[in-house]
């Protein structure tokens, strides 16, 4: 016999409520669980930019005047995709598909305003065994997969590495004087210049700071250049109109220090990828103004893990693994036709 699953009215009838969330529901919000992702959670530092951006459906559910869950949903793709993010639901309400009833509120809001919606994407950080299994699942197509690699270290540590000359001498820091960084306007011409997209992003899909876009829609690259506070490239030394490779860095405050995201593209060669990875860590140590500051760098999948870990190890003096450690993401997709719901109406078994 299949397990029950709590249905529209079933949870109504307990005394749950879906509606938007609003400025005033922070505090709230962040009660359902204040260790998200170990204390480093971004939303803290983006709720209220949320809450304005036209695009992203921020919704709350609500049990006798406490919020219990939370989820957004983003539009993007020309209207045509919705990403699901940061959803949390209270530990003492879990198992009630709290997450699936909010989004059914969410749903129907989405469907008078986008009716092109057709698709729903995630962004998954997970240990290459969880990844694998949703991998496999036949009704997700997979769109990107990167490795991870996050760190931990104070900014001390860190200015001692980058001005006392601690770095080694090796092929990775020779890089660095290569590397370039943008504008945010340079950054958008690389981005919507076609010719950089089959070396640069061959899937067409991009990962920023948990979020994932087709680049080759033109109308998310204004969503790209919100989230990140800094592009680095490295162009041929041969040919100066190609760029090898190109890294995205976001940073964000949390309440244990400023995390910083690095998403890297292009060549699959270990030195690039440190060689980009120091240049955002001299931007970080100047940017910064915490005790402590939390890097995570993430690669194309073919990039072989162990492999960057041992490199980026001899490099990183001082430097210990960060609170995710080391593993997998993927962005992925599925059916999102908006006339099915999230959860049934009435009773039903899984």
């Amino acid at each position: 016999m299949g397990r029950q699953r709590s249905s529209i009215q079933s949870l109504q009838a307990e005394g749950y409520s879906a509606r938007l969330a609003e400025p005033g529901d922070f505090q709230g919000i962040y009660n359902i669980n204040t260790n998200v992702y170990w204390g480093l959670d971004y939303l803290p530092h983006y709720y209220q930019q949320f809450l304005k951006q036209s695009n992203r459906v921020c919704a709350v559910c609500v049990k006798q005047e406490q919020i219990v869950c939370f989820v957004i949903l983003h539009v993007i793709d020309n209207g045509e995709t919705i990403l699901s993010e940061a959803a949390r639901t209270h530990p003492l309400h879990q198992g009630k598909s709290l997450p699936g009833f909010t989004r059914e509120y969410v749903r129907k809001y989405i469907k008078e305003k986008w009716p092109k919606v057709s698709l729903i994407k995630y962004v998954q950080r997970e240990t290459l065994e969880n990844l694998a299994k949703q991998e496999a699942d036949p009704l997700v197509k997979i769109l990107l997969r990167t490795h991870y690699v996050s760190f931990q270290v104070t900014t001390e540590t860190l200015s001692n590495l980058l001005h006392t000359n601690r770095i080694p001498n090796c092929p990775a820091a020779d890089q660095i004087g290569n590397i370039l960084p943008l504008t945010m306007d340079e950054t958008k011409d690389v981005l919507q210049n076609g010719t950089h997209w089959e070396h640069l992003f061959p899937t067409g899909t991009v990962i920023v700071n948990w979020e994932c876009f087709n680049v080759t829609k033109l109308d998310n690259i204004g969503e790209i250049i919100e989230r990140i506070s800094t592009c680095f490239i490295m162009k041929s030394q041969q040919n100066n109109n190609r760029i090898q490779s190109l890294s995205f860095g976001t940073q964000y405050s949390t309440k244990y220090g400023d995390v910083y995201d690095i998403d890297y593209y292009g060549d699959l060669d270990i030195n690039s990828l440190i060689g980009q990875f120091l240049s955002h860590m001299i931007h970080l140590e100047r940017s910064s103004k915490e005790s402590k500051v939390f890097p995570a760098v993430h690669f194309p999948r073919e990039i072989p893990l162990e492999a960057a870990k041992y490199a980026l190890d001899k490099v990183l003096t001082g430097f210990e693994y960060g609170r995710w450690g080391h593993g997998g993401s993927i962005a992925s997709e599925k059916d999102g036709d908006l006339n099915i719901p999230f959860l049934p109406y009435g009773s039903s078994s899984l």
